[in-house]
C-alpha cells in the first residue's frame, strides 16, 4: 500500500516480502520436524524437562513462521504482530535452553540448592528482553521487508542478560 504509483518500489517491496516468505517456509519445515521429534521425546519420557522445552521452542517457532507467512496476505499478520511473535520467541528459546541446562547442572552438582537458586534468578531476566523487543517500533522497508527498529543499546542488554547465566553454566560444566 505504501508503494502506490511507483512500480519499481512495488516490485522491490514484493520481492523482499517474497524472500521473507520463502525463508519462513523453510524455517516452518525445520520447526515442524523439531516439533515431531519433541513429541516423540515426550512420548518416550514424559517426565523429562528437555523434551517439554524442545516442544515449547518448536511450537513458538511454528507459530511465528506460520504467522510470518501470512504477513503479505490482505488479512494476514501485520508487521508489528510478527515482531511481537519474534519477541516472544526470543524470550522463550533461551529460557527453555537455560532451564534444561540448569536441570542437568543441578543433578550433576548433587542437587546444589545454591546453583538452582542463582540459575532461576538469572533465567527470570529473559522476559525483560522480550519486553524491550515489543516496545521497539516496527517498519517495512522496500529493500528488506518488516524490521524492528530497536535501540542501539539492545544488544548490550541481551549480552548483560545472557552472559551471567552462561558463565554459571560454564563454571558448572
Amino acid at each position: 500500500m505504501q508503494a502506490q504509483g511507483d512500480l519499481q518500489e512495488l516490485r522491490e517491496r514484493n520481492s523482499s516480502l517474497a524472500t521473507q516468505s520463502m525463508l519462513n517456509v523453510i524455517c516452518a519445515w525445520i520447526f515442524l520436524r523439531s516439533f515431531i521429534i519433541a513429541v516423540r521425546m515426550i512420548h518416550k519420557r514424559a517426565r523429562m524437562l528437555a523434551g517439554w522445552c524442545c516442544l515449547l521452542q518448536a511450537t513458538a517457532g511454528l507459530v511465528y513462521t506460520i504467522g510470518g507467512m501470512t504477513v503479505h496476505l490482505p488479512n494476514g499478520l501485520t508487521c508489528r504482530g510478527a515482531l511481537w511473535l519474534v519477541g516472544a520467541g526470543l524470550g522463550i528459546s533461551p529460557s527453555c535452553v537455560g532451564a534444561a541446562l540448569l536441570q542437568k547442572a543441578y543433578i550433576v552438582h548433587d542437587y546444589n540448592k545454591w546453583l538452582m537458586g542463582i540459575g532461576i534468578i538469572l533465567l527470570l531476566q529473559q522476559p525483560f528482553f522480550t519486553y524491550l523487543v515489543w516496545a521497539s517500533p516496527g517498519i517495512i522497508l522496500p529493500s528488506s521487508g518488516c524490521l524492528s527498529c530497536y535501540p542501539k543499546y539492545l544488544p548490550w542488554i541481551k549480552l548483560g542478560i545472557d552472559m551471567p547465566i552462561n558463565l554459571v553454566f560454564s563454571v558448572a560444566f
